[in-house]
């Protein structure tokens, strides 16, 4: 699912755009940068606990920890652990108990509609579903899979730029 409806896409580039396009400059969008820009719930992950480690990573930036439970004993926010927020990761203040998945979390990361991060995507796949339009061969060779042509697009290079990579965006 893309990022833009027709309608939203409309309103930022004031032009109609079809959702064929849209969704191609998702996949491209989604193949140039680590995220996934929708919120995503993660329910019951377990890990195996290794003793004399205290930090979970997991996927960023965590929105919500739901639910923690280490060895069926449900740990609190801020009496137990801390939640970094921006780089996934989830710091058992006791240290994670050795064990077979015996950490269960359920949490809540990506970004809101709300977030720069989310806006500055959504306007730039409105904008590459608008070149893509105008040039509908390189539409063509987008949806059947050939993105490696994306790379040599200058045009495309350029409009990814206001899509933050992992790196980058842990810097902002």
């Amino acid at each position: 699912m893309a990022y833009n409806t027709i309608e939203t896409a409309k309103a930022i580039m004031e032009t109609d755009i079809s959702i064929e396009n849209i969704n191609a400059a998702r996949s491209i969008i989604d193949i140039s940068s680590d995220y996934r820009w929708e919120t995503i719930t993660i329910t019951d992950k377990k890990i195996s606990g290794k003793g004399g480690e205290h930090f979970l990573h997991l996927n960023s930036p965590i929105i919500e920890v739901t639910s923690l439970v280490m060895d069926g004993t449900t740990l609190t926010v801020t009496t137990d652990y801390e939640v970094r927020t921006e780089t996934g990761m989830v710091k058992i203040l006791s240290g994670i108990i050795p064990g077979n998945d015996n950490v269960v979390i359920s949490y809540t990361y990506g970004f809101d509609e709300n977030h720069f991060a989310y806006k500055a995507v959504r306007e730039a796949e409105a904008q590459l579903a608008l070149y893509l339009q105008k040039n509908p061969t390189l539409s063509k060779e987008i949806m059947w899979g050939s993105v490696s042509l994306m790379y040599g697009d200058a045009h495309i290079c350029a409009l990814l730029l206001t899509v933050p990579k992992k790196i980058a965006f842990t810097t902002i």
